[in-house]
């Protein structure tokens, strides 16, 4: 179970951070992540016990401070640019074990908000944020779309020992698992 505190690092192909994390050199420290899947919900139909419709799979939408990755992922997204991968890391703090991955395929940069300051315009709830990584004041919150993504997660057992990996993917073009 992953309750204790985490770091967040993304890597995006073409575009460097300044993460200086060994494992996470030259990523992007990520201070919030959010993804979601919405699923219609109409009646369920036939004997699979499956309901009809395609799900909705939303961006995923991160908070990061600004560094030199910004103009970069400002540029790709005024551009249209394909980012071939984006891999995200959630670390464990003082453990060096990432516990959970999550890559996307064929990435766009759709919509990118600069933020500095505090107050009311600046929404913050994440504990990370609370107490005080973000020392820089300024924020890039990103949007990414893509067309596969695939998530892992690390689990550990009760004896501290590594437990099975649990693994799942989704084409969207295709709408199926991958």
């Amino acid at each position: 179970m992953a309750t204790a505190p985490f770091e967040i690092y993304v890597k995006l192909d073409g575009i460097d951070g300044e993460s200086t994390v060994r494992g996470h050199e030259n990523e992007t420290v990520v201070l919030s992540y959010e993804q979601s899947i919405d699923h219609p919900a109409p009646p369920i139909t036939g004997s699979t016990g499956a309901a009809a419709g395609r799900s909705t799979f939303s961006g995923v939408r991160l908070r990061k401070p600004l560094d030199k990755g910004s103009i970069p992922l400002l540029l790709a997204s005024a551009a249209g640019t394909v980012i071939r991968t984006a891999r995200f890391a959630f670390r464990r703090t003082g453990t060096g074990l990432d516990f959970y991955l999550v890559t996307l395929a064929d990435v766009l940069v759709t919509h990118i908000v600069q933020r500095a300051g505090a107050g009311a315009q600046y929404p913050l709830s994440f504990d990370t944020l609370t107490l005080g990584a973000d020392t820089t004041g300024f924020l890039d919150e990103v949007t990414l779309s893509y067309s596969k993504i695939q998530w892992e997660y690390h689990p550990v057992t009760a004896t501290g020992a590594p437990g099975p990996v649990v693994k799942g993917g989704w084409d969207l073009r295709l709408n199926q698992q991958i």
